[in-house]
């Protein structure tokens, strides 16, 4: 699981625009150089949806919460604590009720 969200990571960290100048492409094919603030779109930027869809899923998996943890990233420290929260008291809840009058020693 850790490994997908360091790909996640990965993937919103690309760029939305890539400079001509650092592409090894034209170094390739031996074209001139372009001007240096030339830009294109990058193909691997994800789009609006679905980046804040990875966003929150990046969120909400405990994965997500120790890469941006160990990286010290964290971009939106409220709701991923939030949702660490959730994910600890929606189970001791859930558990609670099921367990409640049962005597289980």
């Amino acid at each position: 699981m850790i490994f997908s969200c360091a790909e996640i990571d990965l993937k919103l960290k690309e760029k939305e625009y890539l400079n001509v100048s650092d592409l090894e492409i034209l170094d390739i094919y031996g074209a001139d150089p372009p001007p240096e603030d030339l830009l294109i779109p990058n193909a691997e930027y994800p789009a609006p949806e679905e980046r804040k869809r990875l966003e929150l899923l990046y969120d909400l998996l405990p994965g997500g919460a120790a890469v941006q943890s160990v990286w010290l990233e964290l971009e939106r420290p409220a709701r991923v604590f939030g949702f660490e929260a959730l994910l600890l008291i929606l189970p001791t809840a859930a558990g609670w009720l099921v367990f409640k009058g049962r005597n289980i020693r």
